[in-house]
């Protein structure tokens, strides 16, 4: 038993409906059944997901007596057709006179929610920031149905035909309906729920050309000048459940500059760059949009070639790096998405004299999933 937040009953008028109606969860000879799943027994999981709106048929934002039963029942002998209680049938008893329908629960003053267009279709379970199922929509096409839920983050799942997954969303409910969009949804395979907080490995490739800058104008114009890069990451999203994923890149790129020494010319060098890292990363996922932000260490290997060889050798640097990455990736299909992408590193350079370099690296590129 769980507090619960106030309401109001409004006593009926001489016209509405009077007298008694008694409604029990099973039949005199059957057992009431419970679930671990759902945390609450078959009918009143089924009765409450009801009131909340799934149970307004009519559509005119009332949930009444007659629809809220109709409701619970084909939902609770649904669920406990397989069980091993067998199926348990609600039943009930109505001494009603006058006018008109009892109205048990009115979704219109509600501020907030979930609102399931007319286009939708199909079974929708709505669970709550513990992973509780709080309601459960049965949707036909061309009908819009709406959740009246307290302010809250909000987990939607609807199973696909067959075998083909999951459509998995979380939305933040707060003062006014948030419509539920199916083109926002992670598919997920069947195996692989993140509710249970392992997901399971989404192996995607990211590409892309980018530019890195070093921080300090010395290092910027005699040692490194601004380069160009391309990219290439093999990404791991949700195998380590919980939003974090992981990733390995390979970058190679390149630069022309001068180098200027005292008493001499400025003699031209190009510069040349190999990166290989590893990331670990978190992700939000608002819609379409990803944001996500993590560390990152690499060991780079750094070159030069002077244009005037006989004067100076080319010289050849190796170290490793760490780093912080953040991204945004908007998902574009199924399969495409688009990635920015910003790093900052620091490395320890000791060729010519010791210093320390701090540098940064933007990427924009197009990441492609190898898995659903």
């Amino acid at each position: 038993v769980r507090p619960a937040p106030d309401f109001q009953v409004t006593a009926p008028g001489e016209a509405g409906p009077r007298g008694l109606v008694l409604i029990t969860s099973s039949a005199a000879d059957e057992d009431s059944q419970e679930s671990d799943a759902l945390g609450a027994s078959y009918f009143t999981h089924s009765l409450a997901s009801g009131l909340l709106g799934d149970a307004d048929a009519s559509g005119d934002g009332k949930v009444t007596l007659a629809e809220a039963y109709a409701h619970a029942y084909g939902r609770t002998v649904g669920a406990t057709a397989g069980t091993t209680g067998g199926a348990q049938h609600p039943a009930f008893l109505y001494d009603l006179g006058g006018a008109g329908d009892v109205v048990l629960t009115e979704l219109a003053p509600a501020p907030g929610g979930l609102l399931f267009p007319a286009p939708l279709e199909g079974l929708y379970v709505v669970l709550d920031a513990g992973g509780r199922a709080v309601a459960e929509v049965s949707k036909p096409a061309g009908v819009a149905r709406r959740l009246s839920l307290p302010p809250g983050r909000y987990t939607v799942k609807r199973r696909l035909p067959g075998e083909e997954g999951l459509l998995v969303s979380t939305l933040q409910v707060a003062d006014r309906p948030v419509e539920v969009e199916e083109a926002g949804m992670d598919r997920v395979a069947l195996a692989k729920d993140p509710q249970k907080g392992f997901g399971g490995a989404r192996w995607s490739l990211v590409a892309g050309l980018g530019t890195q800058r070093f921080f300090e104008p010395s290092g910027a114009t005699g040692l490194f000048p601004q380069a160009t890069l391309a990219g290439l990451e093999l990404a791991s999203r949700d195998d380590l459940g919980h939003g974090l994923a992981w990733g390995l890149d390979l970058a190679l790129g390149g630069a022309q500059g001068s180098l200027q020494l005292e008493g001499l010319e400025p003699i031209g060098f190009r510069s040349t760059e190999i990166a290989a890292g590893a990331s670990l990363w978190h992700d939000w996922r608002a819609g379409p949009v990803t944001l996500s932000a993590g560390g990152r260490v690499a060991l780079i290997w750094l070159g030069r070639t002077f244009d005037q060889a006989e004067q100076l050798p080319p010289q050849y640097f190796f170290t490793a790096t760490p780093g912080l990455t953040a991204a945004a990736t908007w998902r574009i299909t199924d399969r495409f998405s688009a990635l920015l992408r910003g790093r900052v590193s620091w490395l320890f350079y000791n060729v010519d004299e010791d210093r320390s370099l701090g540098y940064a690296d933007v990427l924009l590129g197009v990441e492609y999933a190898l898995t659903d």
